[in-house]
């Protein structure tokens, strides 16, 4: 935020970088930057981490790439679907811990709810479940394997040189 590159003055209280950035730049930014934290742990962690940012990115990616429903949800959706391996905790033991909407909670521990598709498809691409994938991803103007391979990529490149929003 405080980049000369950017232009800013200079960023001094957390309500002016929520302006500047909006609140779901600068929550994205602080998730992954937590995230990030957890994959310095060890090799194990770093690859659950990545595996979280996969998913996010992807969901988010198709949701904005169909125009439907908040990409900024899906990609929370995506991220926190793999909370409970990297915290070694019940998923919904990780939720009780977090002040996330009802939508976000059925879509993670049911699998129901306006943000489950999303969820749904990127479990089965990751599972090659080939019918699933085409029955779930019919309405994506995109290449599937072209959103998964930018998503691995994104999170590769956001796991080597840290987060940005």
């Amino acid at each position: 935020m405080n980049s000369a590159s950017l232009g800013f003055r200079g960023v001094e209280s957390i309500p002016y970088a929520v302006q500047l950035l909006g609140r779901a730049a600068l929550s994205r930014w602080l998730l992954i930057l937590l995230v990030s934290g957890v994959a310095s742990r060890s090799p194990i962690a770093q690859e659950a981490v990545k595996h979280a940012l996969v998913r996010a990115r992807f969901c988010e990616l198709v949701s904005a790439a169909n125009r439907n429903g908040d990409p900024s949800a899906q990609f929370l959706v995506g991220l926190l679907s793999r909370f409970d391996v990297l915290l070694g905790l019940p998923m919904n033991e990780v939720l009780d811990r977090l002040p996330v909407s009802a939508d976000v909670r059925d879509a993670l521990l049911h699998g129901v709810g306006p943000l489950s598709a999303m969820l749904s498809l990127v479990e089965a691409y990751e599972h090659a479940a080939w019918d699933a994938v085409s029955e779930l991803g019919s309405a994506t103007p995109t290449p599937l394997g072209e959103v998964y391979v930018e998503a691995v990529t994104w999170a590769e490149s956001r796991l080597s040189v840290g987060p940005t929003p």
